[in-house]
């Protein structure tokens, strides 16, 4: 097949691809109606099969001359049935009522052509091979619009405006239409050099533009009010442009604050951290932040609502996400892909956290908690989860982790080595033990039943005979057992904490303790025992006494045979010490980023250094400027500033 051969088999293809988008374009323009989601499809793959890749700017040439065609043999006709009509009034509104379903059958044609728009006018651009401009087929049809309807009326519908809006009792709703409609036609004339306010304001009589600012704002509540984001992202783009400073006007950005606050309020009503990092995501990603990316004014007030909701007091947002992510890491059902976005989510949530180093802090104990009880789901969701913690907010925050799972590495080899060691000693018990470094959370104490003595003794000289320097302390608070109860012919296999193990064998001795009893026979305080005691009896109500009595609940019966009754996953708090560490912590940080700042710039005014350093720890924390000060004077007593 020879060139010329190839360029009309082409022309032939197209032409039958032609009837069937005109047959979709008569649905849209003619009948005013819209396509379904199977028919969207389907002209999307008829447009990018014959009019994108390579070797087919030919075809998608005739597909833009016939589309061309088709708008201009249509307007042609708008236009002349305009043209006759003379009352002003009864014009505005034909006016409108052709401009509005033409620019949505537009509109929703060019979604259909997104490919067709991105590539093929692109290269069409890019080699020139005609003199005429091309444009995308959205401000095709604009462009249309505007030459062939327009102008045809322009005079008529601009003196009718400054004439008409003079009265009070007339409808203005085709008045404001028909503004909107002129100010987004000189925004995509391709021959205006003047900006589109100014061009407004030599058009408009002063009243007629008070009028269009003033309808803007009120269809800015409107369209807010009922969440019609798609109407709302096509309109902030034309009113921007006849009214720029409606990004920063204070009216528009209070209505926006409200409707996210009414958004956020159903979530933080009881939250929760799932329901925490949804809402983050249907505000920060989802339609309404789609409808203002391109107004960068309006779209921080996003995250501007979001750091005032989110770091609220009450809220508890750090302890409520650390614990969600807790969930996560220990939920198997989750799969891989779903496992990384919702860590990703939540991530994204952090962001807006003032402490940081709080919720990392409650990371690294959750993390803790799950080394010791086996239920991380695996390793490489714990490493992926400080993979993604590290890369938003440095390796400085998540140092503290990266440490601990490299020292739980460590621990599996000596779990090895005491395995190796106890194969020879006859406990009558599977005893596993987890052992880490630098670890400060032991302040429990409890006296071991005897069962159990022996056990940590022999931890006790293999762990010393390999390191006689170093002191040992076992965390009975956040250990774990496995146990099975024989209870009335019934066989049991229940997961408790060592403190509910240690009090479940003191009934091998006898039927009922008080509870002062139990306290002196295990050591114990009153608020360490009471969250452990699975059934008391005694004077019923109020608050658990030395004096009331615990016994074995001999109606206890149960469909399962594995049981857990250690206490359900709780939000953790910092306690007092870490609290304490936590603040000389910050004003280390503090003192750093104070040097690092000065270093880079010699000299500042206070101001500014405290600006600078609010964002050079910003990773971390969000300092106060008390915090902030003391910082510097320190600094400046020690010669350092």
């Amino acid at each position: 097949m020879n060139r010329e051969e190839r360029v009309k088999a082409e022309w032939t293809v197209m032409g039958d691809s032609w009837n069937q988008v005109l047959s979709f374009l008569e649905k849209l323009f003619d009948e005013r109606k819209s396509l379904d989601d199977e028919e969207i499809f389907k002209l999307y793959e008829i447009v990018y099969r014959n009019c994108t890749g390579e070797g087919y700017q030919r075809p998608g040439r005739y597909f833009y001359r016939a589309l061309s065609h088709f708008l201009d043999r249509r307007l042609q006709i708008v236009a002349r049935g305009l043209e006759k009509i003379t009352d002003e009034g009864q014009l505005l509104s034909e006016y409108v009522e052709a401009w509005l379903p033409y620019r949505k059958a537009s509109e929703e044609f060019n979604r259909c052509c997104g490919y067709f728009n991105r590539y093929w006018i692109k290269v069409e651009r890019e080699q020139k091979e005609t003199d005429q401009e091309v444009f995308e087929v959205y401000r095709l049809a604009v462009i249309t619009w505007m030459r062939l309807v327009y102008r045809s009326v322009d005079q008529a519908l601009v003196s009718g405006l400054n004439r008409l809006l003079l009265a009070q009792d007339v409808d203005m709703g085709p008045y404001y239409e028909t503004l909107l409609c002129t100010a987004e036609l000189f925004a995509m004339d391709p021959g205006h050099n003047v900006p589109v306010p100014e061009k407004l304001n030599n058009v408009f009589d002063p009243h007629v533009m008070a009028f269009f600012k003033n309808e803007t704002l009120r269809k800015y509540e409107t369209l807010l009010d009922t969440s019609a984001f798609f109407q709302l992202k096509h309109f902030l783009g034309v009113a921007c442009l006849a009214f720029p400073e409606i990004e920063t006007e204070p009216s528009c950005t209070k209505l926006l604050k409200n409707h996210i606050q009414h958004r956020l309020k159903e979530a933080f009503e009881k939250p929760t951290g799932a329901r925490i990092v949804g809402a983050v995501a249907d505000v920060r990603q989802g339609k309404l932040e789609w409808a203002l990316r391109d107004h960068k004014p309006l779209r921080a007030v996003i995250d501007q609502v979001l750091e005032v909701v989110i770091n609220t007091e009450r809220n508890n947002c750090a302890n409520r996400l650390a614990l969600y992510c807790h969930e996560l890491m220990t939920n198997s059902t989750l799969l891989e892909e779903a496992f990384k976005c919702e860590l990703r989510r939540v991530v994204a949530a952090v962001e807006f956290l003032y402490d940081k180093d709080v919720f990392m802090g409650l990371c690294k104990k959750f993390l803790r908690k799950r080394q010791i009880e086996d239920t991380s789901v695996s390793d490489e969701r714990e490493s992926l989860m400080v993979s993604l913690l590290t890369g938003r907010f440095g390796h400085e925050a998540t140092m503290s982790q990266v440490i601990q799972l490299r020292e739980f590495e460590r621990s599996k080899l000596l779990q090895t080595a005491f395995k190796k060691h106890l194969s020879n000693v006859e406990l009558g018990f599977e005893f596993n033990i987890k052992i880490f470094w630098r670890y400060s959370d032991c302040e429990s104490t409890l006296k071991l039943p005897p069962e159990l003595q022996r056990a940590v003794r022999e931890f006790e000289m293999f762990f010393k005979s390999a390191n006689p320097r170093t002191n040992v302390q076992f965390d009975w608070a956040s250990s774990i057992a496995h146990v099975r109860l024989n209870y009335k012919g019934t066989s049991f296999i229940v997961q408790v904490t060592t403190f509910q193990l240690a009090l479940l064998l003191q009934f091998n001795l006898q039927e009922q303790f008080t509870v002062g009893q139990l306290m002196d026979n295990l050591c114990i305080d009153l608020s360490t025992i009471m969250p452990q005691i699975l059934t008391r009896c005694g004077s019923g109500g109020g608050q658990i006494g030395t004096t009331d009595v615990v016994e074995l609940n001999n109606d206890f019966s149960s469909k399962h045979r594995r049981l857990d009754v250690k206490p359900k996953n709780q939000i953790m708090n910092i306690n007092s010490k870490e609290q304490e560490y936590l603040l000389k912590f910050r004003r280390a940080i503090l003192e750093a980023a104070v040097v690092r700042v000065m270093k880079k710039h010699k000299t500042l005014p206070r101001i500014e250094l405290k600006a600078f350093v609010i964002k050079e720890v910003s990773n971390h924390f969000h300092p106060n400027i008390d915090l902030i000060n003391a910082a510097i004077e320190a600094l400046v007593t020690k010669g350092y500033i």
